[in-house]
């Protein structure tokens, strides 16, 4: 997939890229916008936290709840894109054992069962949400309903599911493209 940015006419994917690639491409952009914004929120908060607690002797209220949920927000709406671009961090002593057609299978069977235990995390997280919407709690010092989090967190995992069991099709076809060969 291009990851130019670039849209043909009237909205559509440009030559050479499916619709799905391109509409895929769009919620990669904005998971990274999530990303990178609450990046920049928590370290604005943790500076001026510091700034107020250290020179003015009065730190802000509720800044330690509001980074770990910046946190969480960051860490979910990473989650995608990291996927995507199978890029996550990976411990190498398995790199020569498995060459050529093993690797494709390992990297099949890494995905799917990535993308199951992501599912069940996508499962586990929406059934919290829909408990703190029955039973609602909130974020003491900014009274922000958790289930908000919980759904967002949800769907980010869903995402994530989609991507791997995605990823894991495209190694299956590449093996039964090497199969035919």
């Amino acid at each position: 997939m291009k990851k130019d940015g670039n849209t043909g006419k009237n909205g559509q994917a440009p030559p050479g890229i499916s619709q799905a690639q391109a509409d895929y491409h769009i919620l990669e952009l904005i998971a990274g916008a999530i990303a990178v914004v609450a990046l920049l929120a928590m370290m604005t908060l943790v500076f001026a936290d510091v700034i107020g607690r250290y020179l003015f002797a009065a730190p802000i209220a509720g800044a330690y709840q509001m980074s770990c949920t910046f946190m969480v927000i960051l860490l979910f709406a990473g989650l995608p894109v990291v996927t995507s671009q199978e890029s996550h961090l990976t411990v190498g002593f398995t790199d020569n054992m498995f060459q050529g057609r093993k690797k494709h299978i390992q990297r099949l069977a890494v995905n799917g069962l990535s993308g199951l235990i992501m599912a069940v995390v996508c499962w586990r997280l929406w059934e919290q949400a829909g408990y703190f919407t029955i039973y609602p709690e909130v974020l003491e010092i900014v009274d922000i309903p958790i289930a908000v989090f919980c759904y967002f967190m949800s769907v980010m995992a869903g995402l994530t599911t989609v991507i791997h069991f995605g990823i894991a099709v495209r190694y299956v076809r590449q093996l039964q493209a090497r199969a035919r060969q």
